[in-house]
């Protein structure tokens, strides 16, 4: 007997729930409102969490928008994409992995989140490393005249460059020299001692070999 009283508690129980899900069926007076990161179309009984890749942050939307480069989702029913981090990049719209963002190579930087692409380093600047969120200044004595730069270049003997972000280096001026490779200045000449700019430009543009062949002609 307590079985069937049982079963027959349950009957009753089932029959007044499938009756309220009728009644609230049909007397619903509102519709509910989509929160941020789903979405619903027009008819549609249930908001769709937006898939892995896209986003929505603003409530009652239909459709979901991609992440776009620079970005990426991970999770379902995201209101918003995560960024790069500088130094890093992406080209991939509705990128779902964190992993889409790739380091910036040597010669390249980005100095801020969610970029696109990495930029390369000016003249005057460079990068060695993967990654830069910045490319590296010239020291003194230093130059880098291409885009792109992943070292930098030493000033010969008898040239110069003070300062830093330096794209060519500079001949010592009339009076003065210098004689080691990376010069930020030049020396002055001793008192009594000189030399010409036309003798120091002449030296940086006569190769060592039609230097050897003049040296040649001389003793023959």
């Amino acid at each position: 007997p307590s079985r069937g009283i049982r079963k027959g508690h349950w009957i009753k129980h089932l029959q007044s729930m499938l009756s309220w899900q009728v009644y609230s069926e049909v007397n619903q007076t509102e519709c509910a409102i989509c929160e941020a990161g789903k979405v619903a179309l027009q008819g549609q009984e249930l908001c769709t969490p937006c898939e892995e890749g896209k986003y929505q942050g603003d409530t009652e939307k239909s459709t979901c928008l991609l992440c776009q480069p620079g970005t990426f989702a991970v999770t379902r029913g995201s209101t918003n994409c995560t960024t790069c981090m500088p130094g890093k990049a992406s080209v991939i719209q509705g990128a779902v992995q964190p992993t889409s963002c790739y380091e910036c190579h040597p010669g390249q930087f980005s100095s801020r989140a969610g970029a696109s692409s990495c930029g390369l380093c000016t003249p005057g600047s460079f990068s060695n490393t993967s990654g830069a969120v910045n490319c590296t200044p010239t020291p003194p004595g230093a130059v880098t005249s291409d885009l792109g730069s992943t070292r930098f270049a030493w000033c010969p003997p008898g040239q110069f460059a003070s300062g830093s972000f330096n794209t060519k280096c500079a001949l010592c001026f009339t009076g003065k020299y210098s004689t080691s490779f990376g010069a930020s200045e030049c020396v002055s000449c001793e008192i009594g001692k000189t030399h010409s700019l036309m003798a120091v430009i002449q030296l940086s543009t006569v190769s060592l070999s039609a230097l050897e062949r003049l040296h040649q002609h001389r003793n023959n």
